[in-house]
C-alpha cells in the first residue's frame, strides 16, 4: 500500500552518477524543484568507480601541445568505434559540447585535471583528459556540492519500483509521478507526483544476469562486470512496460584490460587501460608477438582477445583428443 503522505517535485530523476546529477543540476537552474533517486547508501554509481576521464576537442592543453584535432576526426573516431550505427545528432552534440562540458567541469565545479593530454584507445590524437586522482570520484563530489547549494533534494536507499502513467494522447504515454520504497525492511511504497517529467539516468544493466540473457544471449550467463553491485534493470523495465522503446540492448561494451584475479573495476584495468594500452605493448604469450594495434578501440579489443581466446581452447581440445588417441592406441 502506498504512504498517503506523497511529494511532490518538478523533475524526478533516477540515479546518482555524473549523467543523473548534471540533469539534476540542469533542471534545478532552470528554476525547477528536483528529486534525486538513488536505490544504494553511496552516491554516484558507476561513475565512482569510472576513471572520470573526458574527451576534449579544442583544450588549452592540445593547443599548447600542438595537436591538431577537429570535430571531424571526433566524429569519424566515434563513428568507426560505434559501427556506424552511431545517432549522428547525439554524436554532433558530444562533439560541439566536449570543450564547454570540459569548462563547466573546471571553471564552475573546481574539478582539478591533470595537466596533461592522453591518447586512449580509439582516438586518433591526444584529447583525454583524466582528473588528478584518475578517478571519478573527484567529479561526483563537486557534482553533489553543487547540487546540494541549488537546494537538490537527494535520497539514498530509495529505490524506483513504478512509473506511474495518467493517461495516454496519441499512444504516449504521460508521467504523473513515481512509486519509491525505501530498502529499509516493511518500508510503505511513497508516490512522488511529478509536475514535469522524470529522467532515468541509472546506467547499465550488466549485474542483471536475467535481463542482459534476454536481450545479449550471445553473452555467457557467468560473465562478470567492473560495474559496482546492484547494477540492475528496473527502472529500464518499467520505461518498457509503460511503452518506451529502446535501442540496441543487444550491443553491451566489454572491457578488454580487467583481469579475473580480481572483482570489479581494480588496480590491473587501472595499470592496463592507463599505461599498458596507451604507452606498452600486446604480447600474445603463445607467439611472443603483438596481435594488435594496443589504440585500438574496445570492440577491436574484445574481439581480438576472444579470438585468441578460443584459439586457445580449440588447441587445448585437439591436444587432449591426440592424448586420448595414443592412449587409445596403447590400450
Amino acid at each position: 500500500m502506498a504512504d498517503t503522505s506523497n511529494a511532490i517535485a518538478d523533475v524526478v530523476v533516477v540515479g546518482s552518477g555524473f549523467a543523473g546529477l548534471s540533469a539534476a543540476i540542469s533542471a534545478s537552474q532552470a528554476g525547477a524543484s528536483v528529486i534525486v533517486l538513488e536505490k544504494e547508501n553511496s552516491l554516484g554509481g558507476n561513475s565512482v568507480v569510472s576513471g572520470g576521464t573526458v574527451t576534449v576537442v579544442g583544450s588549452p592543453i592540445q593547443a599548447r601541445e600542438g595537436i591538431q584535432d577537429s570535430f571531424s576526426l571526433l566524429k569519424s573516431d566515434m563513428c568507426q568505434a560505434g559501427q556506424q550505427r552511431n545517432n549522428p545528432r547525439l554524436v554532433q552534440q558530444v562533439i560541439e559540447q566536449s570543450y564547454p562540458t570540459f569548462e563547466w567541469l573546471t571553471n564552475e565545479l573546481g574539478v582539478k585535471f591533470k595537466d596533461r593530454v592522453d591518447q586512449y584507445g580509439g582516438h586518433s590524437v591526444p584529447r583525454n583528459h583524466t582528473p588528478e586522482d584518475v578517478s571519478g570520484a573527484a567529479m561526483i563530489t563537486a557534482l553533489l556540492t553543487k547540487a546540494k547549494q541549488l537546494g537538490v533534494e537527494i535520497r539514498t536507499q530509495t529505490r524506483l519500483s513504478k512509473l506511474l502513467v495518467n493517461s495516454q494522447r496519441d499512444t504516449h504515454p504521460i508521467l504523473t509521478g513515481v512509486e519509491v520504497q525505501t530498502t529499509k525492511p516493511s518500508a510503505p511504497i511513497q508516490q512522488i507526483n511529478v509536475n514535469q517529467g522524470v529522467v532515468l539516468a541509472t546506467g547499465g544493466f550488466s549485474g542483471d544476469t536475467g535481463f542482459r540473457q534476454q536481450y545479449a544471449p550471445h553473452l555467457p550467463p557467468n560473465l562478470d562486470h567492473t560495474n559496482v553491485p546492484n547494477t540492475s534493470a528496473e527502472a529500464l523495465v518499467e520505461a518498457i512496460r509503460i511503452g518506451a522503446q529502446c535501442l540496441d540492448l543487444d550491443q553491451i561494451q566489454l572491457a578488454p584490460w580487467v583481469s579475473p584475479d580480481e572483482t570489479g573495476y581494480g588496480i590491473a584495468p587501472l595499470f592496463a587501460s592507463y599505461t599498458v594500452l596507451a604507452y606498452g605493448l600486446a604480447v600474445d604469450p603463445a607467439t611472443g608477438k603483438r596481435f594488435i594495434n594496443e589504440l585500438a578501440d574496445r570492440k577491436r579489443w574484445t574481439d581480438k582477445l576472444l579470438e585468441l581466446v578460443i584459439l586457445v581452447l580449440v588447441l587445448r581440445i585437439l591436444r587432449e583428443c591426440k592424448i586420448l588417441a595414443l592412449r587409445s592406441n596403447l590400450i
